[in-house]
């Protein structure tokens, strides 16, 4: 569905009404892909199509596909404004031509020289000039209404993949056969403290089990072996620790080392919501999190989204758990004290050899089943 969403709106908005296209979402959620695959279908004969692929810290790479033959050139970093512009210039070999700016941020001076050379290559022929910014901001930010204006600037909000749609992405077995090898769990799960012993799993239970660690992010989920994912995922959250950024899809401007790859953005009656892009990574922040953060979040973000609130809530429980909980049983008046214990991880659908030799918790990977203590 994100698929053909922005399909649509690069084939009715930016081609049809000459819009500015302004694509953000989360990393891996297939905005370049997409775009890169709708460039392909225009017809070749009347577009040419540039892609320029942003890096922080390097220089940059543009690629341009004219009349069926591929052209290359690198801009250095520390002469970005006179390169882009030297390079659209001499570039216009074609009526109409379609540019893929690629991988934006703000806060990289040098990005912000190849959009505004953008934008004036734009201006400079509107009838027959295209631009699309790909980006994994999560907002572009202070809006500059008159310039938006101008450019007819128009914003498509790609979402993180539900678990739901990998699994009929799956179906198909030409796709699943050339995925399949990403869907091992090698050596992440025990890393992961995921106790699971079962083999020669079905293409649904390999599913349900990566996406504990790969969540919204197809490009996790489809393209990255497991102990690779956890080893960025790590990575990010050593960057930060603080939940509630994540749950404010803040992350990656004011710490551009995570660049977003902890979140996910989900739609829910129109909004955007955003939440950590998988049960890992929630599980790893909540562990660091303060129990009144906790409540804070469900408070804050749990009123207006249900699956927000199932996900706030399934943390709270379980930290609740390792700390203490008291509860109520339904038709009885009395507190009844469970004693702090460990939680662990585990898949239900793999079992496990042997059982804690203490009371420990164990919290399922998937969802819709109960936790079980064990004396």
């Amino acid at each position: 569905e994100a698929f053909k969403n922005q399909h649509r709106f690069l084939r009715e908005k930016v081609v049809g009404q000459r819009a500015f296209g302004w694509i953000q979402g989360p990393p891996g959620t297939g905005k370049t892909t997409t775009t890169l695959a709708f460039c392909l279908s225009l017809d070749m004969r009347e577009w040419s199509v540039t892609l320029i692929r942003l890096h922080i810290s390097d220089d940059v790479d543009c690629i341009r596909i004219v009349g069926g033959r591929r052209r290359w050139c690198r801009i250095p970093k520390r002469s970005s404004w006179e390169g882009i512009n030297r390079m659209l210039e001499e570039w216009q070999d074609y009526k109409k031509g379609l540019v893929v700016l690629d991988g934006f941020l703000r806060h990289e001076s040098h990005h912000v020289d190849f959009l505004d050379a953008c934008r004036k290559w734009l201006l400079a022929d509107r009838e027959n000039r295209r631009v699309v910014v790909a980006t994994s901001m999560s907002s572009r930010g202070k809006s500059r209404l008159e310039d938006d204006n101008r450019v007819n600037l128009q914003q498509h909000t790609v979402v993180s993949w539900t678990e739901r749609e990998y699994l009929e992405a799956v179906e198909w077995d030409v796709f699943y056969q050339r995925v399949a090898c990403m869907l091992e769990e090698d050596e992440s799960a025990a890393s992961m403290g995921l106790k699971t012993w079962k083999r020669n799993r079905s293409r649904r239970e390999k599913i349900k089990l990566k996406y504990y660690l790969a969540g919204g992010s197809c490009r996790y989920m489809f393209e990255t072996p497991a102990s690779l994912v956890k080893e960025r995922l790590d990575e990010a959250l050593s960057f930060c620790s603080n939940l509630e950024v994540v749950f404010s899809g803040i992350v990656g401007d004011s710490s551009p080392q995570a660049v977003n790859h902890l979140i996910a953005c989900f739609k829910y009656n129109g909004e955007s919501n955003w939440m950590p892009v998988s049960k890992y990574v929630a599980t790893k922040l909540a562990e660091a999190a303060e129990l009144d953060t906790l409540k804070r979040l469900f408070s804050r973000y749990g009123a207006s989204n249900p699956t927000t609130r199932g996900h706030l809530f399934e943390l709270f429980f379980f930290k609740k758990i390792k700390c203490g909980l008291s509860l109520r049983y339904r038709g009885s008046q009395e507190l009844t004290q469970w004693e702090g214990c460990p939680v662990i991880t585990f898949d239900a659908k793999g079992g496990m050899q042997t059982l804690p030799a203490e009371r420990t918790c164990l919290k399922p990977v998937t969802p819709f089943k109960e936790a079980t203590t064990l004396s």
